[in-house]
């Protein structure tokens, strides 16, 4: 049994172990989150009115901006699992010190902080996770894959129960306590982790983190996809927390009661979680092969534009207040478009950062990546909860006006969306010209699964020509993107290029490709081979 597991997960032998207890611990730090969040959102919002959510976005964002400073420094420091367990600690006895603070001696503002140090200690969380992830297993997709799966688990596991333990008549503040406990047993995963790195002899590697070659500001200023990149993502999560912020607002009304709203938002996020697993593992696949990476990324502002568009014009013909017709059909865009946006960043948007981030180079790659998740991440909270806290202070200000704010920003969105694909396929197109090894080497390029697009596909085709007609066919067992194999077919038949016969054959009797680009590659051979008979009858022809 271990062997097919070791197997299916394409993993060395002894390495099981590692893998077993990391993908547990993802299900117990996602508890952790699902917990910890909800109950912060109902504590706070049964204690306070909205306005207090800006303020906590602000120092979030502060704290969370400082913190990951620390951590990007702190980390080139130590070994990898030192600096997750570490981490781990930090972030359980900090939890459990506001269970205790909020159990014994409860106060107002035991509650704001509990709220605005939610973003710093899941970044804290998450970071520790995803940098060992991304050390031991930076290669193995499925194990990614599943971590992230297994986080998804443990939130929409601890999200559905939490319903259930409070109509056992558990307190709000305890969920934090379950939050606090799972952390624990993640710690100890961690240490087992550790300890089984060190007496693991299968060649893992964790040395210390060498040093990118330039930082992320100063990339982030001599680069405009990496500009575009960091705006398109500062955008994305400003637009998250206003359509967040409004739906917090209208619910707050509705469930008033801290343990009423646990128990709402339980059932919510829970759905939530299962609506973005069913989104990245079912309809991205087939989405992303057709539409490729600029249709992911527009798709999310796409759809969060027009679900605002149809919430103005409700509440603006029916009504937005309680007393109006229209205010069940307003709560119900605003609660769709929280969920649409949750569940597509995480489901389009990060797998598509994803692949923008395998065409960088390795030497800024994960520079990168960190700048991105994290530090904009937080640039982008601390200036939601500036534009939340101006428009909440002004006295005319509605709930539907952030509609319309909504509206605004997602525009925006929309022009650096299309921004960003330009320059990401301008700077594809120069990395393949000018056939920049580091890019080209490690194949990450264009075999990476994401990369399955027709403009990948064609241009590296074009890049490829020369390879195939000389005899080089090694891309063909690597590649399987079938925007390639298209290509290449309807190049050879429409230039009736007679040299790309031998490619076309060694396609079609190549097993592990799909018998559609197999029983194309047949055809296509046969109408050749008919245009050479036809040329070397028509020429023999004239010659007598």
């Amino acid at each position: 049994m271990r062997d097919k597991f070791r197997i299916l997960l394409g993993i060395e032998t002894g390495e099981t172990s590692i893998v077993s207890m990391l993908l547990t611990q993802s299900v117990f730090l996602g508890v952790f989150i699902g917990a910890y969040d909800i109950s912060a959102y109902s504590l706070l919002l049964s204690t306070f009115d909205e306005k207090m959510m800006a303020y906590g976005y602000i120092i979030s964002g502060f704290a969370g901006i400082i913190l990951i400073s620390f951590c990007i420094r702190f980390r080139k420091r130590v070994q990898i699992s030192n600096f997750a367990l570490i981490n781990l600690i930090i972030v359980t006895l900090s939890t459990l010190l506001f269970w205790s603070a909020l159990n014994f001696h409860p106060g107002n503002w035991i509650v704001f902080i509990v709220f605005a140090m939610a973003g710093p200690l899941n970044i804290l969380t998450l970071f520790s996770f995803w940098a060992i992830v991304a050390k031991l297993y930076s290669a193995n997709k499925k194990i990614s894959g599943l971590a992230d799966s297994g986080l998804v688990t443990g939130i929409a596991l601890i999200s559905f129960f939490i319903p259930e333990l409070i109509s056992f008549k558990l307190q709000t503040y305890n969920i934090l306590l379950i939050g606090g406990l799972s952390l624990l047993i993640s710690t100890f995963i961690q240490r087992a982790i550790s300890v089984q790195i060190r007496l693991n002899k299968s060649g893992i590697n964790e040395k210390l983190v060498k040093p990118a070659s330039e930082s992320f500001s100063s990339a982030f200023r001599k680069n405009k996809l990496y500009r575009f990149l960091g705006l398109y993502a500062t955008f994305s999560v400003l637009v998250a927390y206003v359509i967040l912020y409004s739906f917090m607002t209208i619910t707050r009304k509705h469930f008033p009661v801290a343990e009423e709203m646990a128990g709402f938002l339980g059932l919510f996020t829970g759905s939530m979680m299962l609506l973005t697993e069913f989104v990245k593992r079912i309809i991205i696949p087939h989405y992303i092969r057709f539409f490729g990476i600029r249709g992911c990324l527009i798709i999310s502002p796409v759809l969060v534009a027009l679900v605002a568009f149809f919430g103005i014009i409700a509440g603006v013909s029916l009504g937005y207040t309680e007393s109006a017709n229209g205010y069940l059909i307003f709560f119900f865009l605003l609660a769709f478009n929280t969920l649409l946006s949750k569940s597509m960043k995480d489901s389009v948007e990060t797998p598509s950062f994803k692949v923008i981030y395998n065409s960088l180079q390795s030497n800024i790659k994960t520079e990168i990546q960190n700048g991105i998740f994290y530090s904009v991440n937080e640039v982008g909270v601390l200036l939601s909860g500036i534009l939340l806290s101006v428009f909440g202070f002004l006295s005319f200000i509605k709930i539907i006006h952030f509609s319309f704010l909504l509206l605004i920003l997602v525009l925006v969105w929309i022009f650096i969306a299309l921004r960003l694909y330009k320059e990401f396929r301008k700077s594809l197109i120069k990395s393949v010209e000018r056939a920049d090894e580091a890019l080209l080497s490690d194949k990450n390029l264009f075999f990476f699964d994401g990369f399955r697009n027709r403009f990948t596909g064609q241009l590296f085709f074009r890049t490829n020509y020369f390879d195939l007609i000389i005899g080089d066919y090694d891309v063909l067992n690597s590649i399987r993107n079938e925007w390639y194999f298209r290509e290449l077919i309807d190049f050879a038949l429409s230039k009736n290029d007679l040299n790309l016969v031998s490619v076309l054959k060694t396609i079609s009797i190549n097993a592990d490709l799909d018998e559609r680009i197999r029983q194309q590659s047949d055809e296509a051979i046969e109408i050749l081979q008919n245009i050479s008979t036809s040329f070397n009858f028509s020429k023999s022809h004239d010659l007598n």
